[in-house]
């Protein structure tokens, strides 16, 4: 009776492998963009981490646009199984953006990864300035003051320009989360020496409950960041960061771009993304653009809006609004299908960001 219990097991668990897609076959058609997004989440449903190996060990073969893509919708989950892949790719590209792109998912390690394969990316002065950032935001999670210090010095050349869309700090991975570096940097803007590279780092640093550190930044009496902050703002879904702002006299001349602003940090905070704060539940975000093409009004960023993906990829734009005059093409995102995001190696719904230019 036992013998026959195991024979009928050992059937099953033969069966089922005999019904799972080919792997190969699915790796090819990750270059094809007909067939790309459904190989995608045929990999993760069927081959789950396995799967997620596949895809990573395969992006250099993809189109840039898809590989960012694919790169960023999976940069929540616990990478650092991967780091020989991701060392890999990142050995083996000369694109910027897909070096900047690696970098940052091996800087989600922490104190996991010797700061030595950050090193070369960081001080070589001739690699292009989102690569810098996004190996130097690896290093920074060791919490040494030394390594605060590199990373400023980088960013003294770094641009963030809300009007042309350009953004150095793009791969940086730097947030609230990361606490000894955001008090470092809080102090920094209360020294006599505070620089443009500690308030564009402390702008992009910003959630939306990061009403102390708007503060700061306004008693710099700086009026040229004030759109910066704006836009920051509207981003994070800081309703409470644009409060902050119609009180303090160095905004006073802004006053109808804040209220504009509010508006919609309002729209975009009505939506929770999906959780990607609890790792056992493998989170894979919707690969969906996250900036589109666009003009932004002067000073001023262009379009704002919340796209949510369906359990199959289908994608709707929730709130979609451009409150300082600016233009997008953010509604030709409506009725396209992305891979959806996931939990537990399941689609499930979710709302993504996206802004112009």
């Amino acid at each position: 009776m036992q013998m026959r219990i195991v024979v009928l097991l050992l059937g099953a668990h033969i069966v089922a492998l005999s019904q799972l897609p080919d792997r190969d076959e699915l790796i090819a058609k990750l270059n094809d963009p007909a067939a790309s997004q459904q190989a995608f989440q045929d990999l993760v449903v069927h081959y789950q981490l396995g799967g997620v190996r596949s895809i990573l060990r395969n992006l250099n073969q993809l189109p840039a646009e898809t590989r960012i893509a694919y790169g960023r919708a999976l940069m929540h989950l616990d990478l650092f199984r991967y780091r020989n892949d991701l060392n890999a790719n990142l050995t083996e590209t000369n694109d910027p953006e897909s070096k900047a792109l690696y970098l940052q998912m091996l800087a989600t390690f922490g104190r996991q990864l010797e700061s030595s394969v950050f090193e070369p990316y960081i001080n070589n002065e001739q690699e292009d300035i989102r690569v810098r950032l996004a190996a130097v935001s690896g290093t920074i999670k060791i919490q040494n003051p030394v390594f605060y210090e590199k990373f400023y010095e980088i960013a003294k050349d770094a641009e963030y320009d809300p009007e042309t869309g350009q953004d150095d700090f793009a791969f940086a991975d730097i947030d609230m989360s990361n606490q000894g570096f955001y008090y470092f940097t809080r102090g920094k803007l209360a020294a006599d020496d505070v620089s443009d590279a500690h308030i564009l780092t402390a702008i992009r640093m910003a959630d939306k409950q990061s009403t102390e550190l708007y503060t700061m930044l306004l008693d710099l009496k700086s009026k040229k960041i004030v759109p910066k902050m704006i836009d920051r703002a509207v981003r994070v879904g800081g309703v409470a960061l644009l409060e902050v702002m119609e009180g303090h006299k160095t905004a006073k001349k802004m006053l109808d771009e804040i209220k504009k602003a509010k508006t919609a940090a309002a729209a975009m905070a009505k939506y929770q993304s999906l959780d990607v704060s609890n790792a056992e539940s493998y989170p894979i975000v919707a690969a969906v653009p996250r900036t589109v093409r666009g003009k932004g009004a002067e000073g001023m960023g262009g379009g704002f809006a919340v796209i949510k993906v369906a359990e199959d990829g289908t994608a709707t734009v929730m709130e979609h609004m451009n409150p300082f005059g600016g233009s997008d093409e953010i509604k030709a995102l409506a009725g396209r299908t992305f891979v959806p995001a996931m939990l537990n190696f399941k689609a499930v719904e979710s709302f993504v960001f996206v802004t112009a230019p």
